[in-house]
């Protein structure tokens, strides 16, 4: 009589679909307290911002200003807070991926998908559409804190105003192509202090360094830095031409398209 041997496990059907790592890493993402506090402090940074930019740069006007002009000044006013959240959404894009590893998680995550790249795509859209939402929350609220300030300068149009929507979701992309950047950068150098000062010296740092260079290669390359081409966005009027927004757009979008490449290089050939 001939025993059959015990047939091996198959664990093709344990891997999980790429819906199944879009819950993971979702979990993963809210589940951290430093997300809570940085979608937190995004949010209020934005605000605070958009309050003192309308408080203090815009005059006070008995008399309503043109319509145009009106939703120029109401969208750059509570999307310029948005921005300067932009660091903050850079830390959190770098801790979510470096934090794995710090921990060790990594190692769990990989195992669940061993071709670890749709792992990698789960967790930049997973940090893009949140940090795209609270971008849009944000400017929300920054609309609320300054809402007491526009009668008295002359701005009667609302968040529902076309232009407006338009340079809210301008300026919502442009934080969640940040956020997108950082996670490259983090699964590129796989160190929190590495990933946040090579994140912070970009954002930060090099584009005042170049700007103090006299010398038209310095001025090329600070024109084209990740900060210099979200200021141009965010600086856009009501009459701007739709392939001029896709070509800023197509230019900010080279920074995280880079960085998300070579970090899958990385992920794909070394050891986690």
């Amino acid at each position: 009589m001939t025993t059959l041997a015990p047939s091996r496990p198959s664990f093709a059907a344990s891997r999980l679909s790429f819906a199944g790592l879009l819950r993971s890493e979702w979990i993963k993402f809210r589940s951290l307290r430093s997300t809570f506090w940085s979608l937190v402090m995004i949010v209020g940074f934005a605000a605070l911002i958009s309050f003192l930019i309308v408080s203090e740069a815009m005059p006070v006007s008995d008399v309503a200003l043109p319509l145009a002009m009106q939703q120029d000044a109401l969208a750059q006013g509570i999307t310029q807070g948005v921005t300067f959240s932009q660091l903050i959404a850079g830390v959190l894009g770098v801790l979510i991926v470096t934090g794995e590893y710090s921990t060790g998680m990594i190692r769990s995550t990989m195992a669940a998908a061993p071709r670890r790249l749709g792992a990698y795509a789960a967790k930049i859209l997973v940090v893009a559409v949140s940090i795209f939402v609270v971008g849009v929350i944000a400017s929300l609220v920054s609309y609320l804190a300054v809402l007491p300030l526009l009668a008295d300068r002359g701005i009667h149009v609302t968040p529902l105003d076309a232009v407006v929507i338009l340079g809210v979701l301008r300026a919502s992309a442009y934080l969640a192509l940040v956020s997108v950047f950082a996670v490259g950068v983090g699964m590129l150098l796989r160190s929190t202090a590495g990933g946040l000062a090579t994140v912070s010296g970009l954002l930060l740092v090099l584009p005042i360094v170049l700007m103090m260079i006299p010398a038209e290669w310095a001025v090329n390359v600070e024109a084209n830095m990740l900060t210099s081409l979200g200021a141009d966005v965010l600086g856009l009027s009501s009459t701007v031409e739709a392939g001029e927004v896709l070509e800023l757009f197509a230019k900010i979008a080279a920074w995280p398209a880079a960085a998300v490449a070579l970090g899958g290089v990385v992920l794909a050939r070394r050891d986690v």
